[in-house]
C-alpha cells in the first residue's frame, strides 16, 4: 500500500489502518487520488467501520469544496488577467522605452525581444511581450519597467488591481469622457493641431511626451503625420498628461481646441461650396478661410463677419476654423446634444447655406450673386449625435458608464447599425428607468425622445423584438393592454 496513501487516512481517522482493510485497498488499485471520490457504499465494501467512515466522508467533502473554490478563483484570476491583458494592449507603449528597460535588466532574452520588435503593429508587440511576460513570470518586473519608463500610470493600474486611489494624482489612465473625446474627434485634430509652433516642445517640457516619442512625431513629414502620431501617443497617457495638453494648447495660441478637450462636445465639419462665380475661385476660398479664421480665433476683429456669425452664437454653436480646399471646410463645435440638434436643422432645412453666404458676403461682397450649398456627410454626423446623446445619458447617469467605454474599445463609427439599434435601446432604457425627470413625462413623450436619436434608428424603430421589449415596460404605466395597444398602433404605424 502507498506510504502517501496510507499516511493520509490514518492522519484523517486518527488510528492505524486494519491490515484486512489495506489488503483490501490494495486489491481494490485504490490510490490517493481515486480515494478522494469514493462513496460511503465503497468505503463500507473495503471494510471500513461506521465512525472511519464517516470522518473520511467529511475529510473528502471538504477537499471536494476546496477544489472548488480554488478552481473559482483560478477562473477569476484568468478572467480579470484576460480583460488587464486586453487593456495593456492598447494602452501600453512599447516602442519608446519600454523594451529597453526589459533587455537592460536582462528579464527577456534578446532573442525574444527582436521577436516582438518584429510585430507590424504596436498592438502586435504589446500581445507579444505580454505572452512572454506572463509565460516566464515577470509581472512584478513589468510594473517596474513601465514606471522606468514613464508610464507610471498603467503600473498603478495594475498595482491596485484596476481601482482608482486619490493618491495616484492624475497618473492613472484616460477615462471614459477624455478617452471619448479624443476618439470622437481624431478626425477634426489631425486637421486642426498645429504641432510645429511651440506645442510639441511645450508638451516635452511638463513630461507629456519623453525625448524619443518627440523625435518620432518630428520625424514625420506632414502635419497631419505629425497630428496622427502625438494623437497616438496621447490616447494611451495619463490624466495628468490629459490636463498638461490642454495647457500647452493655451500657451500655445490654441485655447480652442483646448476648450473641446476641456468640456468635452464633438466638432463637426460642414462642406461648403461657392457656385456661380467667374473669379479664381481657389483664391477666394483661401482668402474666406483666412478672414474667417483670424476672426473666429479673435486674430483680426472684423464686425460685419462677427454680425453674420451671430445666429450661431445666440445658440452655442461656434465656428472655430475654416480651411479651404476644393470647398471651404467650416469646423462647429456642438457643447451639447442640444447645440448639435440646432445645426443638424440648419442643414437639413438648407437654412445653413443663406447663414454661410451671408458671412462670405460680408467678407467679399463680390459673392452676393453666388449660390452656397453646404453638406456634411451623413456618417460623420451620425458619429457626432451617437456620442453626444450618449454623454448626456452618461452625465445624468453613472450607473451605464461603462457604455462609454464599450464605445471607446469598439469604435462606435464601425458598429453595424443594427448592433448601434440595439446598444442606443439599452442605453435609453437604463436611462428612462432611473432619471428623476422622465417621472413627469407621458409615455409617448418618451416614445418619441426614443424615436428622435437618430433617423436610422427610427427606421427600425417598428420590428418585432423592440415593440416587445417597449411593451414591457410601458406596460408598467397603464392599467389595460387596449391602452398599450393604441399607444403603440399610434406611434409606430
Amino acid at each position: 500500500m502507498d506510504n502517501c496513501l496510507r499516511q493520509t487516512i490514518e492522519s484523517i481517522i486518527k488510528n492505524s489502518i486494519p491490515e484486512e482493510v489495506a489488503k483490501n485497498i490494495i486489491d481494490e488499485g485504490i490510490t490517493l487520488e481515486s480515494f478522494s471520490l469514493l462513496s460511503e457504499k465503497d468505503l463500507q465494501e473495503v471494510g471500513f467501520k461506521i465512525g472511519a467512515r464517516k470522518l473520511i466522508l467529511k475529510w473528502i467533502q471538504e477537499q471536494s469544496a476546496e477544489h472548488s473554490a480554488r478552481s473559482e478563483e483560478e477562473i477569476i484570476t484568468l478572467s480579470s488577467w484576460k480583460t488587464t491583458s486586453e487593456f495593456l494592449i492598447r494602452h501600453m507603449d512599447p516602442d519608446h522605452g519600454l523594451l529597453n528597460k526589459f533587455q537592460i535588466r536582462s528579464n527577456l532574452s534578446f532573442e525574444k525581444i527582436e521577436d516582438v520588435k518584429s510585430k507590424e503593429t504596436f498592438t502586435k508587440r504589446n500581445a507579444k511581450l505580454l505572452s512572454y511576460i506572463l509565460n516566464d513570470g515577470h509581472l512584478g518586473e513589468l510594473i517596474e519597467a513601465l514606471r522606468d519608463a514613464d508610464q507610471s500610470h498603467l503600473a498603478n493600474y495594475l498595482e491596485s488591481s484596476r481601482n482608482y486611489d486619490d493618491k495616484f494624482k492624475g497618473y492613472w489612465p484616460l477615462k471614459e469622457k477624455e478617452a471619448s473625446t479624443l476618439e470622437v474627434n481624431e478626425e477634426s485634430l489631425v486637421k486642426l493641431l498645429d504641432p510645429d509652433n511651440g506645442l510639441l516642445a511645450s508638451l516635452y517640457s511638463w513630461n507629456v511626451i519623453n525625448t524619443r516619442q518627440r523625435e518620432t512625431i518630428s520625424s514625420k513629414q506632414t502635419c497631419h503625420e505629425k497630428n496622427e502620431s502625438l494623437l497616438g501617443f496621447l490616447k494611451r497617457r495619463s490624466m495628468r498628461d490629459y490636463w498638461h495638453t490642454i495647457r500647452c494648447l493655451h500657451d500655445t495660441g490654441q485655447s480652442h481646441l483646448a476648450e473641446i478637450l476641456r468640456t468635452g462636445g464633438v466638432v463637426v465639419q460642414v462642406h461648403s461650396k461657392i457656385e456661380g462665380i467667374a473669379k479664381d475661385l481657389n483664391a477666394i476660398e483661401r482668402q474666406i478661410s483666412l478672414q474667417l479664421t483670424d476672426t473666429v480665433l479673435e486674430k483680426v476683429p472684423n464686425s460685419s463677419i462677427e454680425a453674420a456669425l451671430r445666429i450661431l452664437d445666440d445658440v452655442r454653436v461656434r465656428l472655430i476654423t475654416a480651411q479651404p480646399g476644393g470647398s471651404i471646410l467650416l469646423f462647429f463645435y456642438c457643447k451639447s446634444i442640444e447645440d448639435f440638434n440646432y445645426l443638424e436643422q440648419l442643414i437639413i432645412s438648407r437654412e445653413i447655406d443663406n447663414v454661410i453666404k451671408s458671412v462670405y458676403v460680408s467678407i467679399l461682397p463680390v459673392l452676393v450673386d453666388a449660390t452656397v450649398r453646404a453638406s456634411a456627410p451623413t456618417e460623420k454626423l451620425m458619429k457626432a449625435k451617437y456620442f453626444l446623446k450618449i454623454s448626456e445619458i452618461w452625465q445624468n447617469n453613472h450607473r451605464i458608464h461603462r457604455w462609454m467605454s464599450y464605445f471607446s474599445q469598439a469604435k462606435i463609427q464601425n458598429l453595424p447599425l443594427e448592433m448601434l439599434d440595439i446598444v442606443l435601446q439599452k442605453v435609453y432604457f437604463a436611462f428612462i428607468q432611473t432619471k428623476d425627470e422622465q417621472s413627469s413625462k407621458r409615455d409617448e413623450e418618451i416614445i418619441k425622445d426614443l424615436g428622435s436619436v437618430d433617423f436610422c434608428w427610427f427606421q427600425r424603430i417598428t420590428r418585432q423584438p423592440f415593440k416587445t421589449k417597449f411593451w414591457s415596460h410601458i406596460s408598467k404605466f397603464h392599467t389595460t393592454a387596449e391602452e398599450i395597444s393604441c399607444l403603440l398602433n399610434r406611434m409606430f404605424k
